[in-house]
């Protein structure tokens, strides 16, 4: 395998979507090899602003992500995400599990790969009060990515279905979308940053929608809630390893259609790391 199709590989298999309007709920890392553990984990710092009554508020909110991905067999893998949330106050939020096939479709050539995946996940109410939604969610997906040479191109749709809680209240239906054209940088063999990038580093642009529908109650829906965001992420991808990325992402809103009075999103960050152990 040539240097740039090797780099290729592990770029497919660590560069799913950096940052997302549904950077929890979406899966946590993907790795095509059996037997393998993939660790990810990263800070996202999500700023959010509000109007009441002539006055503007904002606040910050830090979530932490640890995500394990195991390689099962050569097309499938099972992934673990547990959030920890940092807010007014702080605590976990709800575990996600999931399951994944990668060979709906799977076309190698040279120089590149093609793959659509699908996966199930489970959200089960794990979290403290503050952060649980207090009920059972089913998450569905199909994944694509393909690469050819240094280019790639990732998408995803997720469609996840809310349960009713112990109130009787369910937070609403979501669909998400992740759209990311990218490109893998290489550095001349003869230049004086070859040594520090030899791995390459990765240029992403992703584009992140979710529309969710409103929260109910038994007997109708709570105004409030649901609505439509849609992010712009530029971002870079970093290999200090072949089996080692570091990723830094800005989600800048470009579409806040939010029913009600909400907090409307800001432009956050997102750093942190992916490692094939």
């Amino acid at each position: 395998m040539t240097r740039v199709s090797r780099l290729a590989a592990i770029s497919i298999v660590l560069s799913n979507g950096i940052a997302s309007g549904q950077a929890i709920l979406a899966p946590g890392g993907r790795t095509l090899f059996n037997k393998n553990l993939l660790v990810r984990s990263f800070t996202r710092i999500e700023r959010q602003s509000i109007s009441r009554d002539g006055s503007v508020s904002s606040r910050t909110t830090y979530i932490q992500p640890l995500a394990l991905v195991y390689g099962i067999a050569p097309d499938w893998n099972v992934t673990a995400v547990a959030p920890f949330v940092v807010a007014e106050s702080s605590g976990w939020a709800d575990t996600q599990f999931f399951v994944k096939y990668d060979s709906l479709v799977k076309r190698n050539a040279p120089g590149g790969t093609t793959r659509l995946s699908a996966e199930f996940g489970v959200q089960a109410p794990t979290g403290s009060d503050r952060f649980s939604s207090g009920a059972f969610a089913f998450l569905g997906d199909l994944v694509f990515h393909t690469a050819r040479n240094r280019k790639f191109f990732l998408a995803d749709i997720q469609y996840r279905a809310a349960t009713r809680n112990g109130q009787g209240v369910t937070t609403g239906n979501s669909f998400g979308f992740d759209l990311a054209p990218a490109y893998l940088w290489l550095p001349g063999e003869n230049r004086a940053w070859s040594r520090l990038f030899r791995h390459g580093v990765i240029g992403i642009l992703e584009l992140n929608g979710e529309l969710q529908n409103r929260a109910r109650t038994r007997t109708s829906a709570i105004g409030d809630t649901g609505g439509f965001t849609l992010l712009l992420s530029p971002g870079l991808q970093y290999f200090p390893r072949p089996n080692l990325v570091i990723e830094l992402s800005v989600p800048i809103p470009v579409v806040r259609e939010l029913n009600g009075v909400r907090p409307k999103p800001l432009a956050g960050v997102l750093v942190g790391f992916r490692y094939v152990l």
